[in-house]
């Protein structure tokens, strides 16, 4: 059973170990599959502005070493750099991001 972890404080950087393992353990990470999850890993990790310090990707499972800076105030993250972070994740023209320009673009 997994033991209850101690929460970081959200006002200072924190640095996890973060491990998952494919279901029964079975090898299913060709290579292929290990540049694909690479990517996406890295491109989740541009999105959420956390530092990938280090991994390591095995045919049934990986390792993260991750760091994620401080949470940032919830009114200090401007509209634009929300927006960029959006159409950088999900592509300029995709739903959200749309929604999200026409509604920034009404406010003002």
């Amino acid at each position: 059973m997994r033991l209850p972890r101690i929460k970081a404080d959200p006002s200072l950087p924190a640095t996890y170990h973060c491990m998952s393992r494919v279901a029964g353990r079975l090898p299913l990470l060709d290579d292929s599959a290990k540049h694909k999850l690479l990517n996406i890993l890295h491109h989740l990790a541009r999105f959420c502005d956390i530092d990938v310090i280090t991994f390591c990707l095995m045919s049934n499972h990986f390792h993260l070493l991750i760091r994620v800076p401080p949470k940032p105030l919830p009114d200090s993250i401007p509209d634009d750099v929300i927006l960029a972070k959006l159409e950088d994740f999900y592509g300029p023209k995709a739903t959200l991001p749309s929604l999200a320009r026409a509604a920034l673009n009404k406010g003002q």
